[in-house]
């Protein structure tokens, strides 16, 4: 986010006349702590109380009325009361119904001057308003609406605001170099932050955010360059050595890797064989085979008397990895282990460790490589902390979350980025389908012909226990499962079980012990049991698109092909529903990824990536390739004329208020 800098803007908002202790908190919850904040509590839209000069003509549309009051009256005593005010405003004749106005009462006076603000229409040769608001100021202006909370109304907000401005004139400096303001038609900083409370026009306030939006980004990008440009500096380890053990892992793999496959071994091994440090990012979609590629390169760090440390977010993640690991490693006489709070100090001495978050704590010796899977679901100091851990080891992120390649870079910052975007052949597939909640009888013949046939079924629930509104739970659903085909074996998995108990389930499944597991997104992540054939989602409307991609790829991961049932809940929006349809017609995770960044919004999309870095205010811009092309080409022009930007000053302190604690980018700066 941004912060306007300069020594008031940076008191505590308690320092404002009319900001008492209960006024104080009620701004607290707002988010609110700082004159600063205050300024970037942007209004959510504004309301033109400027009245039309023919107002009859400006009918049906919304605006400002201002005349005389003719007449008026209260009326309903029961429920919601309503006042009736008639106005003539010039030669219109016009009446609004206000609803809920009790202070009216005794403010309404015939002869006295109002403004109502409200949806108008025309009625033979008058005016017609319903649900309007009533002002007695003599105000003929734009006012914003701001986000508001209990106890604090937007027009509290508003005075606030204005003392607020008072207070920092002057002393907010621009931050855009003039050229490049001119050049992109943008505001000073101290100017937007005024337009965007203050406009004498709309189109002033969208072009006052657009300038913010503008500055935000472009502080954001250079910091990550910057970041980039340290993690270049950082020294490494030169993984050189003879490819024995990376060579023979290719030979004993029992299936052919794909172009993708090796173009992205390429770009690692040229990256750990340098004497810098390795920063880059392995993303695929699910099944597309980045742990075998991860793989291999942790045995580029043991071939130089190393070790490779991978962290996951899970145990269950982790069990996973130490397994597979250990099937394609098996022929090497490699040690691997899985390192988590539960496990013993015993496997801090294997080749290859994986582990949770506890691993950020263990004193490990001679690590070469980090590869940090699913690395979305880490904040920023969780990797930062690992890696300083580790100065020297080389870096490798994995995320089932792929993202263009150009936005991957700017969420990362210097991350150099490798793209899997083949799968292996001989997998399956998956069949997806959305299915009506009245069909769930014919879903469960289906999965008893699926266990009949030797199959694997999962059925996904979004809760646990029973909390009505006709969302179905782990609990509910293996009852009744087992009820309705009481020759399979059906169990439950959720995170309230113990990992001990997650473990055994799951390796009863994968025997065939087990034919059908319900459980939660518990299951999302890691699971490659080849034997699951088939998934039921139960009320898929209410799992994000990115997260029922992952799910279905815990399917279909052997030779025959998956089928995944997301089950529609009964009255689901439209919007719901075509949500779910997209993911009938496409298997792109890319696809489905932006798909679901432009649903939830790219800001929650990219706090994802950026998990304990300042909010993005203005993200909303960055769905537009336009802007953020702008944005690119402004950074690379600056950091090429002064990449330290000595001569920004105001940009540069900006910056580091920012981002210096985040990214650690005061070396570069």
């Amino acid at each position: 986010m941004l912060v306007v800098s300069g020594e008031p803007a940076q008191k505590p908002v308690a320092n404002l006349r009319g900001v008492g202790p209960a006024r104080k908190e009620q701004l607290s919850r707002l988010g609110i702590r700082t004159i600063s904040d205050l300024l970037l509590h942007l209004p959510l839209r504004y309301e033109d109380w400027r009245p039309p000069a023919d107002p009859r003509a400006r009918a049906p549309a919304t605006f400002a009325l201002r005349g005389e009051i003719t007449g008026f009256g209260h009326r309903g005593t029961g429920g919601v009361p309503r006042t009736v005010v008639d106005v003539r405003s010039g030669s219109v004749d016009a009446r609004a119904v206000l609803f809920g106005r009790r202070w009216l009462a005794q403010k309404l006076r015939s002869g006295v001057e109002v403004s109502i603000y409200g949806e108008w229409e025309s009625r033979r040769e008058s005016l017609r308003s319903s649900g309007g608001q009533i002002s007695l100021s003599a105000r003929s202006d734009i006012r914003p609406v701001y986000p508001t909370t209990e106890g604090l109304s937007s027009g509290m907000i508003e005075k606030l605001v204005v003392r607020a401005l008072d207070e920092v004139a002057g002393s907010v400096s621009p931050v855009l170099p003039a050229n490049l303001r001119r050049r992109r038609g943008l505001m000073p900083f101290p100017r937007a932050v005024r337009a965007v409370h203050r406009p004498t026009a709309l189109k002033d306030a969208e072009r006052a955010r657009l300038s913010l939006a503008f500055i935000e980004f472009l502080l954001f990008h250079i910091a990550l360059r910057a970041a980039g440009r340290a993690r270049r500096q950082e020294p490494g380890t030169a993984h050189d050595a003879d490819p024995v053990l990376s060579s023979s892992f290719i030979d004993f793999l029992p299936f052919q890797l794909t172009d993708a496959q090796r173009r992205a071994m390429g770009e690692i091994k040229e990256d750990m064989r340098a004497s810098r440090r390795m920063h880059r990012l392995l993303q695929g979609d699910v099944a597309s085979g980045k742990t075998v590629v991860a793989a291999w390169a942790s045995l580029l760090a043991v071939e130089s008397g190393m070790r490779a440390l991978w962290l996951v977010p899970t145990r269950l993640l982790a069990e996973q990895h130490r397994r597979t690991l250990g099937e394609y490693m098996d022929s090497l006489k490699l040690s691997i282990s899985s390192l988590t709070a539960e496990d013993e100090e015993s496997g801090d001495n294997a080749d290859v460790i994986v582990g949770t978050p506890s691993l950020l704590d263990r004193n490990l010796q001679r690590v070469g490589l980090l590869v940090i899977d699913e690395q979305q679901r880490f904040g920023v100091q969780q990797r930062a902390k690992l890696q300083r851990a580790h100065p020297c080891a080389d870096v490798l992120l994995m995320s089932a979350t792929p993202i263009p390649r150009t936005l991957a870079g700017v969420m990362l910052g210097g991350v150099s980025v490798s793209t899997i975007d083949e799968r292996p052949e001989k997998r399956g597939g998956v069949t997806t389908e959305v299915v009506a909640e009245a069909h769930r009888e014919e879903i469960l013949l289906r999965v008893q012909s699926c266990v009949r046939s030797g199959g694997g079924v999962y059925v996904i629930c979004p809760s646990i226990d029973d909390s009505g509104e006709g969302v179905r739970s782990v609990e509910s659903a293996a009852c009744r499962i087992a009820g309705a085909l009481p020759r399979t074996a059906v169990a439950a998995v959720h995170g309230r079980m113990s990992g001990e108990e997650r473990r055994n389930l799951l390796s009863q499944f994968a025997a065939g012990d087990i034919d059908i597991l319900v459980g939660t997104t518990v299951l999302e992540v890691g699971l490659d049991i080849p034997r699951a054939q088939m998934m039921v989602v139960e009320n898929a409307e209410r799992f994000g698109l990115a997260e029922l991609h992952q799910l279905r790829g815990r399917i279909g991961r052997g030779q025959r092909r998956g089928h995944c049932c997301l089950i529609l809940t009964e009255g689901a929006s439209p919007e719901a529903r075509e949500r779910l349809h997209m993911l009938q017609r496409t298997d792109d995770g890319t696809e489905i990824a932006m798909a679901d960044m432009k649903l939830r919004g790219i800001g929650d999309f990219f706090s994802a990536y950026q998990h304990g870095m300042p909010r993005l205010i203005f993200s909303r811009y960055l769905t537009s390739s336009r802007f953020q092309c702008a944005v690119t080409e402004a950074a690379d022009v600056l950091m090429h004329h002064d990449p330290q930007l000595n001569d920004h000053q105001a940009m540069r302190r900006l910056l580091l208020d920012l981002y210096a604690e985040s990214l650690s980018i005061a070396s570069v700066l």
